[in-house]
């Protein structure tokens, strides 16, 4: 009995510990910017950045709503980068969302949290 009770106790400080991890973890936030404008037929780049105190390694990245046709997004793991030369006037909002994993300094898995921010691209 005096093992299941020890067991039990440590598996309920494990679970405490890492939900209490999870609740303090730092999670990486994207960049609070406003974009640049843009011309129709004119070259356009931006870069939006994702940044933490912490490490951590990005599971999943989307982008949701339409790119201006002419811009293309290109995800390195950190930043996105919008290029490419736009076709069509107009406000465009976009909300870029990444899953990332927190890692500890020994590279060891943390918690996971989904971070997404709104953006507009407006070419006149």
């Amino acid at each position: 009995m005096k093992k299941i009770v020890i067991a039990l106790f440590a598996w309920v400080a494990f679970s405490c510990t890492a939900t209490l991890d999870c609740l303090t973890d730092s999670s990486p936030e994207w960049e609070r910017k406003t974009l640049s404008e843009g011309m129709r037929f004119q070259l356009y780049n931006e870069t939006v950045e994702l940044y933490s105190e912490e490490s951590f390694a990005v599971s999943e990245f989307d982008i949701q709503g339409a790119l201006p046709n002419g811009i293309h997004a290109n995800f390195d793991g950190s930043t996105v980068q919008l290029s490419g030369t736009p076709t069509e006037l107009g406000n465009f909002p976009i909300k870029l969302k990444v899953k990332v994993v927190g890692e500890d300094p020994d590279g060891n898995a943390g918690c996971d949290h989904t971070i997404s921010r709104s953006y507009t691209i407006r070419i006149n």
